[in-house]
């Protein structure tokens, strides 16, 4: 039997484990995600109060709120924004992610909570000097570059890493996005095709794209799938999934296409009861000589 010391020792234990609990839960960050659904305008002078009117996509966390969008900078061209309030107080603005005659719009936000925001964005091509558009993130991501073409829209992930923020030059972009990939389809004849993300979300540590492709969605080797169901057309759904760092893509479906690896294709087409047979033994000699 429990003395009724120890039992008061044991709930008090007990109240504290799970006081660390609760405090451990709520340290955890939620994350948060906002998209445009059309386009959505503003200005490094608009105040709050116009982004919120205007329904700008934002994320939040606590009193700080992210918005991004797309500045018309003449009536020729579009560049994408990025901006952040605290209690109303503009903490900075980024507003030469991409300033090149290509038109670039800001499309979504996924946040963590704490340093790590990932952001969406749309352009229809490169133009001019990398150093002044999204190639100079992407030097390391799946795909590094826009691609063959232009016209067709491509979706560009950047991760932000709001820690990297100088609070003496807080509009300085330098050094703050050091990860970054485009997304696209492509066409059979190699040129970039339309790919407009819908959705983004965290699987672990892996960031999930969500989005409407156009033909062809891309395999995780950045090759067109293989459609296997006729009578779909496009847009398709498409899903990829990324390393955190945009380097890597894990996974990539699309219902309707074969989101095989070419990789871990079986080369062989079984026929008959002696062809498989064949192949099997064949394919196992093949595997071990690798």
């Amino acid at each position: 039997m429990f003395s009724i010391s120890t039992i008061k020792h044991l709930f008090i234990l007990g109240t504290a484990v799970t006081a660390s609990v609760i405090a451990a839960e709520s340290a955890i960050a939620v994350s948060t995600f906002g998209i445009n659904n059309d386009v959505k305008k503003f200005t490094a002078t608009d105040n709050e109060d116009t982004l919120i009117s205007d329904g700008v996509a934002v994320v939040s966390n606590g009193n700080t709120n992210v918005y991004i969008g797309t500045n018309q900078v003449n009536n020729n061209n579009q560049d994408p924004i990025l901006t952040s309030f605290t209690n109303g107080t503009r903490d900075w603005v980024f507003t030469d992610i991409e300033t090149t005659g290509a038109d670039a719009r800001g499309i979504a936000l996924l946040w963590d909570g704490n340093n790590d925001l990932y952001a969406a964005f749309t352009t229809d091509g490169t133009q001019g000097d990398a150093s002044n558009d999204f190639r100079r993130f992407t030097t390391n991501g799946w795909l590094n570059s826009y691609g063959q073409g232009g016209g067709a829209k491509a979706t560009v992930l950047l991760k932000i890493e709001l820690d990297r923020i100088n609070s003496s030059d807080p509009n300085n972009i330098t050094g703050v996005i050091n990860n970054g990939t485009f997304v696209s389809a492509l066409l059979s004849n190699g040129k970039t095709n339309t790919l407009v993300p819908t959705n983004m979300s965290f699987s672990g540590t892996e960031l999930v794209l969500e989005a409407q492709s156009f033909f062809a969605p891309r395999n995780t080797d950045a090759e067109r799938m293989t459609q296997t169901t006729s009578g779909i057309s496009s847009p398709f759904d498409y899903t990829i999934t990324f390393n955190d760092s945009l380097t890597q893509a894990n996974s990539a479906i699309s219902p309707g296409w074969d989101n095989t690896p070419v990789s871990a294709a079986v080369p062989f087409e079984f026929k008959s009861s002696l062809g498989l047979l064949l192949s099997l033994i064949t394919w196992g000699i093949v595997t071990k000589k690798e």
